[in-house]
């Protein structure tokens, strides 16, 4: 009785589950995967080009639609450029625009729904079945009165808000003793999010080099400060890094550790429009000690670790997750492992076979299509593990790191 219930109710959900006319799936502008498949509710998908000028006010008339109606109706962009997220993701941040805008092809488009002109806006119901289709500018009223069935009575779509502040410098850190076309070195590393800039107009890093003596919460100057730049073209990145070569980088007196400090600046004066978290580092060039940072270290087979999300690798949206490490000595071959805990519980391990103990750094990608739906915004909780392949016996584990969330990156310990 109970299995034939069982079986009853499995059959309701595959009847239900809606065949969708559009099989949208694809990377996102902001590092995630969307999946039209997995939506339950009507949709409205917009194809469109950063070069179309109709497809922009068409996205602001889809973005109202998606405010007033939002947990309703699905909204999604598809893009089809060429040049892909160096030239979506700007467009998508200047219009304010807050639903998934997926970044794909002209030739998919064209398999998905024979794309002849742009903007193309395809309205589908929960079922999956196209209710209207409409070449070039479309009323937003024409639309809703498609959906008008399973969106009920509301108020007329509100002019979309401008745009709020938000942080542009999200997350700052620091690998030391690097190596950069034979210079050494140490790298700093950016989180910014600039989309919506304009580089033409003049857009850089500005990093401040402060020596300083500290005592308990206090500190004193130890010498003075010097200034390096780094100037930002690719406004479509999230991820910056500057490289500080051992000769730019100042003297340290006894007993003291730099400040660092991080800047954006912008306009021909170089107005600063943001600032980043400070840090603490002794002389990163020569011992490679961080005083404070936000990526783990101090083991003994696993130096370090640190995450970057918002990366691509062949076109996958996904982290990469950088490891120092000390393997001389250690048997082969070994696994080194990614281990994930998603936002509502639950583990995955991701693992790379190594058997070159002699490498010290390694740099693993972690594809949000690898990982459950949702896991990628976070927060997630990532660890590194060094395992040895004999008898799958962990050897070593890094120190918990937190990625998404409030913060891009959170270490603890």
């Amino acid at each position: 009785m109970l299995r034939r219930a069982l079986a009853t109710a499995l059959l309701t959900l595959l009847v239900a589950a809606p065949a969708w006319a559009l099989r949208v799936r694809g990377p996102t502008v902001d590092g995630t995967t969307f999946d039209l498949a997995s939506h339950r509710q009507p949709a409205i998908v917009e194809f469109f080009a950063t070069w179309c000028r109709p497809c922009r006010a068409s996205l602001r008339h889809m973005e109202r639609v998606w405010r007033a109606y939002k947990g309703r109706v699905v909204v999604v962009g598809y893009s089809i450029d060429r040049e892909g997220l160096r030239v979506v993701r700007p467009l998508v941040a200047r219009l304010g625009i807050t639903f998934p805008v997926v970044v794909g092809s002209l030739g998919e488009a064209k398999a998905l729904v024979g794309l002849r002109r742009l903007p193309t806006t395809v309205v589908l119901g929960p079922d999956g079945r196209v209710l209207g289709r409409f070449e070039g500018r479309v009323s937003t009223q024409k639309i809703l009165e498609l959906l008008r069935p399973w969106l009920g009575e509301a108020a007329p779509p509100p002019t979309p808000a401008p745009p709020g502040q938000h942080q542009r410098i999200q997350a700052v850190w620091v690998t030391p003793a690097a190596l950069m076309m034979g210079r050494r070195g140490w790298m700093v590393h950016v989180l910014a999010d600039v989309a919506d800039m304009n580089p033409y107009q003049g857009l850089w890093l500005e990093l401040v080099l402060t020596p300083v003596r500290r005592q308990g919460r206090e500190c004193s100057p130890a010498g003075p400060a010097r200034r390096l730049y780094q100037r930002i073209d690719e406004v479509w990145r999230r991820h910056f890094i500057m490289f500080v070569t051992c000769s730019q980088t100042p003297n340290l007196p006894p007993g003291a550790v730099f400040k660092l400090q991080v800047n954006l600046l912008a306009g021909a004066r170089h107005r600063q429009v943001a600032t980043g978290p400070g840090l603490w580092a002794a002389n990163p060039c020569a011992s490679g000690e961080l005083v404070q940072g936000p990526e783990w270290s101090g083991g003994v087979h696993l130096v370090a670790a640190w995450v970057v999300p918002g990366e691509y690798h062949n076109g996958r949206p996904g982290w990469v997750v950088h490891v120092r490490t000390r393997l001389k000595g250690l048997a082969t071959p070994l696994w080194l492992g990614v281990e994930v805990a998603g936002p509502g519980g639950g583990r995955k391990l991701l693992v790379r076979r190594i058997t070159d103990t002699s490498r010290e750094r390694f740099a693993l990608f972690v594809g949000c299509d690898q990982l459950p739906e949702g896991w990628c915004k976070g927060p997630a909780k990532v660890w590194v593990v060094l395992i040895s392949a004999k008898g799958r016996r962990e050897i070593e584990r890094s120190g918990q790191m937190v990625v998404g969330g409030s913060n891009e990156q959170e270490p603890e310990g």
